[in-house]
């Protein structure tokens, strides 16, 4: 792999679409398409062209971006980083996602904190 990692920078605002859109952009893709069919479209490129996706702010992502984080690993196994604040921690560990999300997303991450006083 030696493309350069597509980068998202999420914010407050961000959705599951427009954090799919961004990936489909950063690969040169037409962003136009409904968000499942967008998912396949990178997950393909990715498959193609390999490059690791790079998340900021991903304490911002909701369920559904978690689950589109979920999907492209699945298809296209290129590694994903998520950096976020203790909120993604959390978000992994105590929120209203349900078991079987919460599950596909513990099978594929590691978690790593650094917390500084």
């Amino acid at each position: 792999m030696k493309a350069a990692p597509l980068a998202v920078l999420c914010s407050r605002n961000i959705t599951a679409r427009y954090f799919v859109q961004q990936l489909a952009r950063g690969l040169n893709l037409d962003d136009r398409a409904a968000t499942p069919e967008l998912e396949d479209m990178v997950a393909q490129k990715l498959l193609r062209y390999p490059r690791a996706i790079f998340a900021d702010q991903a304490n911002y992502l909701n369920e559904r971006g978690l689950g589109s984080v979920c999907h492209l690993w699945e298809r296209a196994r290129v590694p994903v980083c998520l950096a976020g604040t203790k909120d993604l921690y959390d978000l992994f560990t105590t929120s209203r996602m349900t078991e079987d999300v919460r599950a596909q997303l513990s099978s594929r991450v590691a978690c790593t904190t650094c917390c500084r006083s």
